[in-house]
């Protein structure tokens, strides 16, 4: 069976990536020495370095952080390679900025973003098992347009993109260094009632605890003149779930999404929980994108 990856590249025309170009990327190493590192595509030769940099595809979208417009990058390399890259628009520039602060728990481990791609169809890839992207649609968007009256050209070869980006399951997320302190140990310490306020969740405490216990309900306190008293004893829940390998302290609070918590090493580090999701995004090429970003200045 044949087996490709049919891509628009900037350029709008059709970029196979399968059996051919694989082909003659083998017969190029094998039919050479190795030394020479290069393989001849198409009567020209091309070095494996430059090939594995050359893109495969790329889009571009914009998005709303905290109130501010974000540019998003994404990169396919011939290599495998996937880059993201995000940009905000700083008094008329747009600088690089860094978003995957995050550790997401991947295979066992936690890890910072993600760094290669696999291709499964034509219109297809996977980052991981996690997120799926499937194109859904592309089609040719140059010429001049008008947006509220006002009128602007894309350049010949601009594309617009449906992409359809599936988040198969959750993802656990660390963002936030709590303290050193071993995950039983911080549960134990913050039931006391004398701890609850340090807590820093107004309030909420791990309740009554006994040892080895690995789900529970929240207690609510509250301080009136002077003393604590227990306001609520089902303010929420909490459980420590063993998620490929790694035990993660869950805390519902009522009204509030989820918080986790757990060790790396010795430190104690907090986070979220992203549910798994399907979103549909509109998506441009380079040259639409450029085109499109000088309507924000």
């Amino acid at each position: 069976m044949q087996s490709s990856a049919l891509f628009l590249n900037e350029s709008g025309y059709e970029l196979d990536f399968g059996l051919k170009n694989g082909i003659n990327f083998i017969n190029g190493i094998l039919n050479k020495p190795f030394q020479e590192n290069t393989f001849e595509e198409n009567r020209k030769k091309i070095s494996i370095k430059d090939y594995n940099q050359e893109e495969l595809f790329s889009f571009y979208t914009l998005d709303l952080v905290k109130d501010e417009i974000i540019s998003l990058e994404y990169h396919l390399k011939q290599s495998g390679t996937f880059i993201k890259k995000a940009k905000s628009l700083q008094n008329g520039e747009w600088k690089e900025i860094s978003l995957d602060n995050e550790l997401i728990l991947r295979c066992g481990s936690w890890r910072r973003g993600f760094d290669r791609y696999r291709l499964m169809d034509k219109k297809t890839f996977y980052l991981d098992d996690i997120y799926k992207f499937e194109i859904l649609e592309s089609k040719d968007i140059s010429g001049v347009h008008s947006i509220k009256g006002k009128n602007f050209s894309i350049p010949r070869g601009g594309r617009f993109y449906t992409i359809k980006a599936t988040q198969k399951k959750d993802i656990f997320r660390l963002n936030k260094i709590v303290e050193e302190i071993d995950l039983l140990k911080f549960i134990k310490k913050y039931s006391k009632l004398e701890c609850f306020e340090k807590f820093g969740y107004g309030g909420i405490s791990f309740g009554s605890v006994y040892s080895g216990q690995r789900e529970g309900k929240l207690w609510y306190f509250n301080r009136v003149n002077g003393q604590i008293i227990l306001v609520l004893d089902d303010a929420g829940s909490w459980r420590i779930e063993n998620i490929d390998g790694v035990d993660i302290l869950i805390v519902e609070i009522k009204e509030h999404d989820p918080i986790i918590f757990t060790n790396i090493g010795s430190t104690l580090y907090s986070g979220r929980i992203s549910k798994a999701t399907i979103k549909s995004w509109n998506a441009y090429n380079k040259i639409a994108f450029d085109a499109l970003k000088n309507l924000l200045y």
